[in-house]
């Protein structure tokens, strides 16, 4: 067994390195499998250090292909979720998520910047990626990224870009769940205007954009409306249970072993799954992830 994924990963990252961009494309979308097969423990984290490294430099290399990029986003958020033991590479992962989604902020005079839809959907992807690293961050962290990064989210949902502002409404939506869970009385200062805009894209009938496009982001807003107003969403859908607030020093009290960490992530994905196809929109597929 251990030869073949030596081989595996081997194949993976010569295909890294000299692929052209569907070639790099595949071999991440591989990376990514390969680790949620294999799960956490010794080997997913092999795999995670041999391939990170190219996976960070193509991440940031403007000239390389854009399909490879996106699909580097999406593969290291999930890669680093499974395989990730040190809470300070999430954070230096993250901020190199960071460094992409940012250029589609508006900027300090409010004029948005012109984004095609191909870097639209790198940014989209690393948005998401570092959303899902967020929900294993610290209390600090998280208080950090709510200084920086609420203010500045808003901006998103008035991408032109259909994937953008679904993934903007769902990184805010995660964003005020973490922040009750610190503080049940958290209250955001333009949470009105927020809210506002939230509304107007659960019920938008622009008729520039197509009827596709229009349901999916109706169905995903009306969710999230729902979890900044009132932060039910996630933890019914989800069944979460009352929620539960670990800092560094908690998590290193708490190491379990590698085996029982596999057996809780695989026993908790599939709980997830189940709860998530109760409350899944039937009529459209309004995940991007």
């Amino acid at each position: 067994m251990s030869s073949r994924l030596m081989t595996i990963t081997d194949s993976i990252e010569r295909c890294l390195k000299k692929g052209k961009g569907e070639e790099q494309s595949a071999a991440a979308s591989l990376a990514c499998l390969l680790c949620i097969q294999l799960g956490s423990g010794i080997e997913s984290e092999e795999v995670l250090k041999t391939l990170k490294p190219l996976f960070m430099s193509i991440l940031a290399d403007t000239s390389a292909n854009v399909q490879a990029r996106q699909a580097v986003a999406k593969t290291l958020g999930l890669c680093t979720l499974v395989a990730e033991d040190d809470i300070l590479d999430v954070h230096a992962t993250m901020e190199s998520f960071e460094r992409l989604f940012v250029h589609s902020y508006a900027r300090g005079d409010g004029s948005r910047p012109a984004i095609g839809p191909q870097v639209s959907a790198l940014h989209t992807n690393a948005l998401l990626s570092w959303a899902l690293l967020l929900t294993i961050c610290t209390a600090s962290q998280i208080r950090e990224v709510l200084r920086k990064h609420l203010p500045r989210l808003p901006s998103l949902l008035e991408s032109e870009h259909v994937s953008m502002r679904i993934a903007a409404g769902e990184t805010i939506s995660l964003l005020f769940e973490l922040a009750r869970d610190m503080d049940a009385e958290f209250e955001f200062e333009d949470g009105e205007v927020l809210c506002d805009k939230l509304s107007a894209l659960a019920t938008d009938c622009n008729k520039h954009r197509t009827k596709v496009d229009k349901r999916k982001q109706r169905s995903v807003f009306r969710d999230v409306l729902r979890a900044v107003e009132a932060n039910e969403f996630i933890r019914d859908v989800f069944e979460l249970g009352p929620p539960m607030l670990v800092d560094s020093a908690t998590l290193k009290a708490m190491k379990i072993s590698r085996l029982e960490r596999h057996l809780y992530n695989s026993a908790a994905f599939k709980a997830r799954t189940k709860a998530r196809n109760k409350f899944r929109d039937k009529r459209v597929d309004v995940g991007e992830f």
